[in-house]
């Protein structure tokens, strides 16, 4: 005996998930800025091979692009077309984080898209967050006596001196307590 069968088989499209994480190779910078390393981690957790499709970032641009002028030492711009299974991929870049001691937090999102083969898309984002600290103020005094005055005739005597800071003038004065060997 023998018999013949049929049986319909249905496929479900299942869309691509990814994930990024970001880290800045600083928690801080001293105004009024300096260059940190973000560090990035890209992750297919789909079922199928990714292709990746951007990878951008809301301050520093498309880091994707070898001619980003807002990175350095980009090595995203490596990044292999596509993702296998489970894969994970890191890569870093330098950028400058500018800022005052009184500005907000700096905060920058990177976001990482890729495709199925379908033509699905999976996006996910990742923030870093560098802090600018505010540099003590500094002050270099120059006195603006020509002649050599021995310490023992202005012990006591006030002067007015100009105050050098960082990008200003400001006067000041100065008073002599005791004499010393300069």
């Amino acid at each position: 005996a023998s018999a013949d069968g049929s049986a319909i088989v249905s496929f479900a499209d299942v869309v691509p998930a990814v994930t990024v994480d970001k880290v800045a190779s600083e928690a801080a910078v001293t105004e009024p800025g300096a260059v940190v390393t973000f560090t990035l981690t890209l992750t297919n957790a789909s079922v199928e091979v990714v292709t990746i499709s951007a990878l951008t970032d809301d301050v520093f641009g498309d880091l994707l692009d070898v001619a980003n002028p807002d990175v350095a030492a980009n090595t995203c711009t490596s990044l292999p077309a596509t993702l296998g299974v489970g894969a994970a991929f890191g890569c870093s870049f330098e950028a400058f984080v500018a800022g005052n001691g009184s500005d907000p937090d700096h905060v920058d999102t990177v976001t990482f898209t890729a495709q199925d083969d379908d033509g699905n898309s999976a996006t996910d984002q990742a923030s870093a967050t560098v802090a600018i600290d505010d540099a003590p103020p500094t002050a270099t005094v120059i006195p603006w006596y020509a002649t050599r005055t021995p310490l023992s005739e202005i012990v006591g005597q006030t002067y007015a001196v100009p105050v050098l800071g960082p990008g200003t003038w400001a006067s000041g004065e100065m008073r002599v307590f005791r004499s010393a060997v300069i």
